[in-house]
């Protein structure tokens, strides 16, 4: 049973970015489902390498259409890309190092990705675009 099923209240209405985020959705339920069946440890270096990918991808398309569009909050957008990149990385050098990484702390950082940014800062750049098109 995966922990997050995708629902339209996620969706930001940019068919691009909204994949995008599915995509987040199943990385989740990936390792969650994972941790289910005491699998979680020999999932997270494969979650952490789509992690590392999603991310230069991601964010790069999200800002690229901020910029194209002058979105006021960009800026602090940005930030909050660099914040999201930085912890990433960091799960990606202490399992690299030792490869004693506990999954479920990497679950909790990506559930709380999904419910701070991808449902909340995502979600208000979407409203934003809306606005713009009407």
């Amino acid at each position: 049973m995966s922990l997050f099923l995708w629902k339209r209240s996620y969706e930001i209405r940019i068919p691009e970015i909204d994949s995008q985020h599915r995509r987040l959705v199943a990385i989740i339920n990936e390792l969650s489902d994972a941790m289910m069946v005491r699998q979680g440890y020999r999932r997270v270096p494969h979650v952490l390498k789509e992690l590392v990918d999603y991310i230069q991808l991601h964010f790069s398309t999200e800002e690229n259409l901020m910029h194209k569009i002058n979105y006021p909050g960009l800026d602090e957008h940005s930030q909050e890309h660099l914040d999201i990149t930085d912890k990433v990385l960091k799960f990606n050098d202490i399992y690299a190092k030792n490869q004693e990484l506990d999954p479920s702390d990497l679950l909790d950082f990506l559930c709380d990705w999904l419910k701070k940014h991808m449902i909340g800062t995502d979600k208000e750049f979407g409203r934003y675009i809306q606005s713009i098109e009407v």
